[in-house]
């Protein structure tokens, strides 16, 4: 082998131990970056997972909040049904009261109002309460003041009375007095049902 042989064979040598360590070294950078990749990865599917879970932990509570408020707001509507069902109820029986019952509620609320009333006092009764007047209540309601008397042309409401003492009336009707009295009625009714 001549001389240049052996410059060119220990060049190629020297070529392919340089090739081998870069191929070396290179192979070792690469594993690292791929390493480091596969860390960053798994770091940043756990940053995706916590947040999804997070978002759907928020979507949950919304949901559970909605779900929570609509059926407050449901249970609120059977409520207020049920007591306007009872109100209707309270009303029927107080429109279909016996005369003698009837008789009474009217003389209670004259006499409710006895401290205002004044000499001239009509009492306007319905029809049917008007065709069924004991003499005896008549006599009752004279003596809560002698300024009243009962009118002879009926009123047109179902049950109560209306009390005209001049320009001032006293609206005895059940219709009223439940309008009247609604918001307490509804209390004592919803306290009754769902205490």
């Amino acid at each position: 082998m001549s001389g240049l042989d052996n410059i060119l064979t220990q060049i190629i040598n020297d070529a392919q131990t340089v090739a081998s360590a870069r191929i070396s070294r290179t192979e070792e950078e690469a594993r690292a970056i791929l390493f480091r990749k596969r860390e960053e990865a798994a770091q940043e599917a756990l940053g995706l997972l916590a947040a999804e879970k997070a978002a759907l932990d928020l979507l949950a509570e919304k949901s559970r909040s909605s779900a929570e408020s609509e059926s407050k707001k449901r249970l609120l509507e059977e409520r207020v049904s049920l007591i306007d069902e009872v109100l209707a109820q309270a009303r029927t029986r107080a429109v279909s009261l016996s005369p003698s019952e009837n008789e009474q509620m009217i003389e209670r609320f004259v006499r409710s109002h006895a401290s205002e009333l004044t000499d001239d006092c009509e009492l306007i009764l319905n029809a049917r309460d008007l065709s069924s007047l004991s003499e005896d209540f008549s006599k009752r309601i004279a003596r809560i003041s002698a300024g009243i008397r009962i009118s002879d042309r009926p009123g047109e409401f179902e049950a109560g009375c209306v009390l005209r003492c001049g320009p001032i009336e006293y609206n005895g009707t059940v219709d009223a007095v439940i309008y009247e009295r609604l918001d307490e009625i509804r209390d004592l009714i919803n306290r009754h049902l769902f205490s």
